[in-house]
């Protein structure tokens, strides 16, 4: 599949013109805290959701992660085909973007609800990565998603994913807003505590940063003040970039064992020593950072510095860190570029083609 030829003929602001198959497609980015939904073609989602709002809408009284249970995720699916879009499923393709933990197993389970269930006409299941990566016209490179409940990265070469080179780290979104209602807790009478994960998440997402020197923003950074939603004035102080430093220092948050620069340096090591030199050179050229963690002001500057410190001279000189224009929503733009793409039949999976081999189709014929 030739993916460059329609990124290369994107502009920045407009997408091509899909064909008239993949304009009836429904592209899904199914992620842990938040769910984006809308149709191919378009440049943004036409409705972004808590994931967990569909469980309480169903009245199961459920807050499970849809990401990860296939049955909570079938709630999900009729929760955006009924509510969200208000449309039958029959009529449509579907392109639901994957993380990393959704297992083999999953992948099966989400293909026969989708066929089963919903009676979809084609449904693909590429990685989040991969997705993000398109979004910015660009077909190789290292991307690290930095999502709620997982971070990950994926070395993409052409297109596709490079397989046994995904790695895995302990630092998520989740587990820093955890860390950040702990840090504001016990931060003495000056502070407020904050008990509320949503709250807490919201004040995280304003107010903290990535210090470029932890040490100078410690000493000479004023306080800043968020107004809480009874007009309580809450003043945060260090705490704004301690939150933010367990990205680089994994001491700080129990269980958390790698840095996110460190995962990405063992990546490029490996790839260096498996691959070769040439598709290494490739891809530390474009290292990107997605997912809402990505968000952390002056998070590129840092993590490219980290990350030179531990490559050799010839790498170091080349690693170019960035985010995706999209930001939070460059995983969907990037499902909903692939659905446009003239060989989006070719890669994904028709009606038929599961009648005739079933779920199992998903490994035989998914490539992303």
């Amino acid at each position: 599949m030739d993916l460059s030829t329609l990124l290369l003929d994107m502009s920045d602001d407009v997408l091509i013109q899909p064909p008239s198959d993949s304009r009836k497609s429904v592209v899904i980015d199914l992620g842990t805290r938040y769910t984006r939904v809308g149709f191919a073609g378009e440049q943004s989602p036409c409705d972004v959701f808590p994931t967990a709002e569909a469980q309480w809408h169903s009245q199961q009284g459920q807050d499970e992660y849809a990401s990860t249970y296939p049955d909570a995720t079938e709630t999900v699916l009729n929760y955006i085909f009924k509510n969200k879009l208000g449309i039958d499923s029959k009529d449509h393709s579907v392109l639901i973007g994957r993380s990393l933990p959704y297992v083999h197993q999953n992948q099966e389970k989400l293909i026969e609800i989708l066929f089963e269930k919903f009676q979809v006409h084609r449904a693909l299941l590429p990685l989040n990565n991969a997705m993000s990566l398109f979004s910015t016209g660009q077909i190789t490179g290292l991307v690290m998603e930095l999502g709620a409940g997982t971070s990950y990265c994926v070395p993409i070469y052409d297109g596709y994913p490079i397989k046994g080179f995904v790695m895995s780290s302990e630092v998520t979104g989740n587990k820093l807003t955890e860390f950040f209602m702990n840090l504001l807790s016990n931060g003495g009478n000056s502070f407020t505590p904050v008990r509320d994960p949503v709250l807490a998440e919201t004040i995280k997402e304003n107010v903290c940063s990535v210090a470029p020197n932890l040490f100078s923003a410690l000493s000479d950074s004023p306080n800043v003040v968020y107004k809480l939603p009874d007009g309580t004035d809450l003043s945060i102080g260090r705490e704004r970039y301690q939150c933010a430093e367990a990205m680089f220092s994994p001491n700080l948050i129990p269980c958390v064992t790698k840095s996110i620069p460190t995962v990405l340096c063992d990546c490029i090591t490996k790839l260096d020593s498996l691959r070769g030199r040439s598709c290494t050179t490739n891809i530390v050229k474009n290292i990107m950072l997605s997912g809402g963690g990505s968000k952390f002001t002056n998070l590129r500057e840092r993590v490219k510095i980290e990350v030179d410190k531990c490559l050799n001279e010839t790498y170091a000189s080349q690693t170019l860190v960035t985010t995706p224009p999209a930001g939070i929503h460059s995983s969907w733009q990037g499902g909903s570029i692939l659905c446009c793409h003239s060989n989006y039949n070719d890669v994904s999976i028709s009606a038929e083609e599961y009648q005739e081999h079933g779920a199992n189709i998903n490994s035989l014929k998914c490539l992303f």
